[in-house]
């Protein structure tokens, strides 16, 4: 017959999920017509956002926030006529045997307990609800990848009404509270958070009589409930209600009678022992079910669309924000490519030149496009792309060109000019071909070329990372012919008559009217020499101004040439680089304009979806509602969620089969003997090995003051042998036990030993048994891996949940590329907490043991899976289950927990383990710290070589900055030098022509004053500027100019342009004078004439009269032959010191100039930069050197460590 108090619980367990169906069924009511206006909505806005996306990243973000919207809509209206909740939770927390129990299910979703038992989303119906079970988080994804089962239980808890986050009492990873945070925040959904306590004791009264006991128990709970309240707050899950329930016992319950599927013995035993009603009372489900339900009719759309109506417009705002952010991410993307390009065009400068350099050949229509689009670009950025002058490159093949061909061009100017001083000299004629073998040095110009090929290419290299060009210059040929014997037939006729006045004089002797011929002769000779003279020196002077006009043109139009060339591979260059950037810059913003306007609809659209508040507050309405109700009656809400009021119930009376005073079958106690077998499979190491390494290690080359690090591991590792006590590393994850199977192990021995309680945060070190068990932090802790390190052995322990973790393949595979050993042999795998494994070992001790071993091999497969393919793989007997801290309502340890038998098998295996453990544990130790040292070395040896990177690239931009400069100061001086002698030559050609010595004698003054004339100086002065403004634009390119006060042009006040021949020119000539009287001798012929009618004295005087002015006469050619001879050498040793003298005037000049003094200094400063910079590399270098012979010293000693391991981890 059914007991009065088991038929009421009954009743009230059918009660609440009958209420929880027919609130299910009117939300669903409620909720349809809204969901038809959010179709539709949805779908206009795709059709908006699909009208202008194309296949790039605005358009490829549109689409995705379109498609997103519609898979929101589709996915979750896809079930409007179901309530869905959705249980999300870690593998093996319970959510399938909850899920049976709310929606009276068969029991076929019940796990026998194996990880991953749920790997498809599932959904269980009943009547008008739909329970939805997901694949659990954290699995081993054995059958399916894990990876895989993470989506699937997201894409579930996405379409959920209602989300009930699924946890147990065991262990707990912060990794599942991300997760959780991060989904139901995204997904905007309402969540329950169970708390599936699997300690079978708790609120089971019959089993736990002692009240102090229960309180135990429930403060235990209360201790697991507010731990993950205060994990979900620090989340971002602050007002998530936390429900204690035991799904288990639920199941048991609801499940069908005749239900024989998993453990089918302990639920007929149940349904027998304690009756449906009790059963479903302590499973505590019922309270979870009435605040769905309160939840539900709270605001049963909101919590229906809320969420979706949420998600659309976190969706749809989120996408306009993204897009927002990508059209300003957009425009800062443009314009960083817009100033890599205007950084490039700085080559040219502004457009102007830039179509300058395409020069006359045609362009592309690839090129002529990358043009356009930069004319484009331009309008569309709206800054400035161009430079407003001429460019870098512009004025540095300018520079070049004259810092190189200067010179050549004065060489050659002399060479031609003493060539037409030869020929005139010879009188002969120069043909063109001389003229050119002779001036031109070809050999040179072509080492000139090629020299500012090469520097235009290292500069364009630098710039624009381009090839070298290849420069093929065409030399120009220029050549030029004169006659040198020019005047030559009117110099021989006059000299002949001069030479006929002498014979003729001689005839006057013998014939003296003969006087009258040689005066004649005399007259008419003079007057044809003087012709010819004029003749010759306007010939040469002439001859003179055309060789110049020559070299000038040939080097002319070498250097347009050359510049045409430079210029053009500059410009295709340019354009070669630019083209993708220009293309790039157009297409970003354009993207920037689409993603605005797509911004825009998505904005306008989250204003139409409507409220978002809708069902935010459900769940905390209906905890408020249910916690005031309970208040009413004197009881607080911790006896509401927790489960609590059992503390004070009474018992009532339970079957009692004589199962719990049995003693536990002690042919299932195998945790000592596979220890013993465990420590047995580890490889001996020979004794006194570690001493041998470390004497080793230290005889090779080590340097305490030169590597601490390496003497600070040496150090410790000197300590480690010292202790003599094998270190036994305890880890796992957080709460699976470490601490107590420690304290429990400590304990057994008697030791008076204080274990510390709490969360282990620090490594602590306790002695056992010969050995030192070290309490380590979560894995994951730096702590931890220091102490894994310095481990003989690992007893890694696991939650019964067998949660797959990242560190467990650290330990068993190592990292064979750092140099980590495995330590695959040398670890015991316990799983703790084996009482919450689902069998109660007291009430079902076989059930209890088959879960064991089924736990046990399947933690066997998954590590087989990890090691993969070994010559040793891990044996079953590393394999233990555990329960160090069990409940048993004795408060004393229990026969069946195995800790006991695991202490006996450590204890028989201490022979076996001590000989070689201590050594073992040193040369593990070393591995594992070698490995630290070698990844710190490679990481500084990586930096240095990095460094050393980064000074050669700074030395080649040094090294340009420096080639630019130089190249300035040589090609402003060659230009300055180009304006002064320029002009001495003008004027002394000038000289030349000149036939009245007045007018020589203005030129002369001229000359010599040349530093004061006005026109020079403006001359001086443009070019001043010119090279001013080229030094500023070289300073903004090289960004390191700071512009100082102007320095006036200078010069020596003492210094004189000085010439002997052209002061005497200036002044009156003596010669000059002395010709003049000579003249007038010569007019005494005709007095003789007179005189010789007159009287016979006379006529005597007559006879001899000629002789006078002819031997005047010809004395005074003699004379003047000597004295041109004499001004000829004066010409040449003035002229001489003329040049001299300018070119100290223009060096002066140089030198006061304030642009090219800051760039002198500026030289000297790179020139240093330069130096510092080799330094560095050489010290560096040197540095890499040492860190390499470390690294070498480094593999040595691992190497060895590993041979006196055995050579099992070579």
């Amino acid at each position: 017959m059914t007991d009065p108090a088991t038929a009421l619980g009954a009743a009230s367990a059918s009660d609440s999920g009958a209420e929880f169906q027919r609130a299910c069924a009117a939300a669903v009511a409620q909720s349809r017509p809204v969901a038809a206006r959010l179709r539709e909505l949805v779908a206009r806005l795709d059709e908006d956002l699909s009208a202008d996306a194309l296949q790039d990243e605005a358009g490829m973000l549109a689409a995705k926030t379109a498609a997103a919207l519609r898979a929101m809509v589709t996915d979750q209206l896809a079930d409007i006529d179901t309530f869905n909740v959705v249980f999300f939770g870690r593998t093996g927390a319970g959510k399938s045997t909850l899920i049976t129990a709310l929606g009276r299910g068969d029991g076929t979703l019940i796990s026998p307990g194996d990880n991953d038992f749920t790997t498809e989303v599932g959904a269980l119906l009943w009547q008008g609800s739909r329970l939805v079970d997901t694949p659990g988080t954290g699995g081993w994804g054995r059958t399916v990848d894990a990876a895989e089962l993470h989506e699937r239980a997201r894409a579930a808890v996405r379409t959920a009404d209602l989300v009930l986050l699924c946890f147990d009492d065991t262990v707990t990873q912060i990794t599942e509270f991300a997760e959780i945070s991060r989904w139901v925040a995204e997904f905007g959904k309402q969540a329950i958070a169970v708390l599936n306590v699997k300690n079978a004791l708790w609120r089971q009264p019959p089993r736990v009589p002692d009240p102090a006991f229960r309180r135990q128990l429930s403060d235990a709970v209360a201790q697991s409930a507010l731990w993950l309240q205060g994990q979900l707050a620090e989340i971002g899950l602050p007002e998530v209600p936390i429900v204690a329930i035991n799904s288990r016992r639920a199941a048991y319950a609801r499940l069908p009678e005749n239900y024989d599927g998993y453990d089918a013995t302990t639920f007929r035993k149940h349904r027998r022992d304690y009756g449906v009603a009790n059963l479903m009372a302590w499973s505590h489900v019922n309270v979870l079910e009435r605040l769905m339900t309160r939840a539900i009719t709270t605001d049963a759309v909101g919590l229906r669309l809320g969420s979706l109506s949420r998600q659309l417009v976190s969706q749809a705002s989120g996408g306009a924000r993204e897009l927002t952010e990508l059209a300003a991410d957009l425009r800062g993307r443009a314009v960083v490519v817009e100033r890599a390009i205007a950084k490039v065009l700085w080559l040219f400068g502004d457009a102007q030149h830039l179509h300058h350099a395409a020069g006359a050949q045609a362009v592309p229509p690839a090129t002529a496009r990358v043009l356009a689009n930069l004319e484009e670009l331009q309008r569309r950025s709206g800054q400035a792309i161009f430079s407003d002058r001429p460019g870098v490159v512009v004025d540095f093949v300018t520079n070049l060109m004259t810092s190189h061909f200067g010179p050549l061009e004065r060489d050659a100017l002399r060479r031609a000019e003493v060539l037409v001083d030869d020929a005139f000299a010879r009188n002969r004629v120069i043909e063109g071909d001389e003229f050119a073998k002779t001036v031109f040095q070809q050999h040179e110009v072509e080492l000139a070329v090629q020299a500012v090929a090469a520097s235009f290419t290292s500069h364009l290299r630098h710039r624009l990372d381009a090839v070298e060009a290849d420069l093929h210059v065409s030399l120009p040929t220029t050549s030029t012919s004169f006659d040198g014997s020019a005047g030559k037939g009117l110099q021989t006729g006059g000299n002949f008559v001069r030479y006929g006045t002498a014979i003729a004089a001689a005839g006057t002797v013998v014939f003296p009217p003969m006087a009258l011929v040689g005066i004649v002769g005399d007259i008419v000779g003079r007057r044809f020499r003087k012709k010819g003279m004029i003749q010759k020196r306007e010939s040469r002077a002439a001859a003179l101004a055309q060789a110049r006009l020559a070299v000038r043109e040939y080097f002319l139009n070498m250097s347009q040439e050359v510049q045409a060339r430079l210029l053009r591979i500059a410009f295709d260059q340019v354009v070669a680089s630019i083209s993708e950037l220009v293309r790039s810059a157009l297409s970003l913003r354009a993207q920037e304009h689409r993603a605005l306007h797509q911004a825009e609809l998505l904005t306008r659209a989250s204003g139409e979806i409507g409220p978002t508040g809708l069902g935010r507050h459900a769940v905390s309405a209906a905890v408020a509602s249910i916690e005031a109700e309970y208040a009413a009656t004197g009881r607080p809400g911790r006896r509401v969620w927790l489960g609590d009021d059992w503390v004070d119930e009474t018992p009532g009376a339970a079957a009692d089969d004589g199962s719990t005073g049995r003693p536990f079958p002690a042919e299932h106690r195998v945790a000592a003997a596979r220890v013993t077998q465990t420590v047995r499979r580890a490889r001996p190491v020979a004794a006194g090995s570690a001493q041998r390494w470390l004497h080793t290690w230290t005889g090779n080359g080590h340097d305490p003051a030169a590597d601490p690090d390496a003497e600070n591991a040496l150090a410790q590792l000197r300590a480690l042998l010292a202790e003599q006590a094998p270190r036994v590393a305890v880890v796992g994850e957080r709460g699976t036990g470490k601490t107590a199977l420690v304290r429990r192990m400590v304990s057994l021995t008697g030791a008076p030993v204080r274990v510390e309680t709490g969360p282990t945060s620090q490594v602590h070190h306790y002695p056992w048994e010969g050995v030192t068990l070290v309490d380590t932090p979560p894995l994951g802790d730096p702590l931890t891996t220091g102490a894994l390190h310095d481990a003989a052995f690992i007893w890694y322990v696991l939650s019964p949940n067998l949660t797959a973790t990242p560190h467990l393949a650290a330990v068993i595979t190592g990292d064979p590329a750092h140099g980590v050993l495995s330590r695959a042999d040398r670890v015991v795998f316990v799983i703790g907490h084996a009482d919450v494994m689902g069998a109660d070992p007291v009430e079902s001790p076989e059930e209890f043991v088959r879960r064991c071993r089924r736990k046990e091999a399947e933690l066997l497969s998954e590590l087989h899976r990890i090691q993969g393919p070994q010559d040793r793989p891990i044996a079953a007997v590393q394999v233990v289950s555990l329960a160090p801290d069990p409940v048993t309502g004795t408060g004393q340890p229990a026969d069946w927990d195995g800790t006991e038998d695991f202490c006996d098998g450590w204890r028989s295996s201490r022979a076996w383990l001590m000989p070689s453990a201590v050594d073992a544990g040193v040369l593990l130790s070393a591995v594992g710290r070698l490995s630290g040292l070698t990844e710190a070395a490679q990481l500084a040896k990586a930096t240095v070589e990095e460094e050393m990177d980064g000074l050669r690239m700074l030395q080649a931009d040094l090294r340009l900055r420096l080639e630019n400069a130089t190249a300035l100061r040589s090609a402003a001086a060659d230009r300055l030098d180009w304006i002064v002698t320029g002009a001495i030559r003008t004027h002394l050609d000038q000289w030349d022509a000149a036939t009245d010595k007045e007018e020589q004698a203005a030129i002369a003054r001229q000359i010599l004053h040349l530093h004061e004339r006005p026109d020079v100086q403006a001359y001086v002065d443009e070019w001043a500027a010119d090279t001013q403004r080229q030094v500023e634009h070289w300073a903004q390119d090289m960004e390191t100019f700071d512009l100082g006060p102007a320095i006036p042009h200078q010069r020596d006040p003492n210094l004189r342009l000085q010439a002997r021949f052209l002061q005497r020119a200036a002044e009156a000539s003596v010669l000059g004078r002395a010709g003049g009287a000579v003249a007038g001798l010569a007019k005494l012929k005709s007095v003789g004439r007179l005189a010789g009618k007159g009287s016979t004295a006379a006529a005597r005087f007559i006879r001899i009269a000629p002789f006078v002015p002819l031997i005047a006469t010809t004395a005074e050619d003699l004379l003047s032959t000597a004295f041109r001879k004499r001004r000829a050498g004066e010409r040449e040793q003035g002229e001489t010191r003329l040049f001299a003298d300018a070119r100290q005037w223009v060096s002066q000049l140089v030198e006061a100039h304030p642009g090219l003094s800051w760039l002198l200094t500026q030289g000297g400063l790179l020139e240093q930069a330069i130096e510092e910079t080799s330094q560095r590399l050489r010290v560096d270098a040197e540095q890499v050197e040492v860190l390499g012979a470390r690294l070498s010293r480094y593999e040595d000693a691992r190497i060895l460590a590993n041979e006196l391991l055995g050579g099992e981890h070579r």
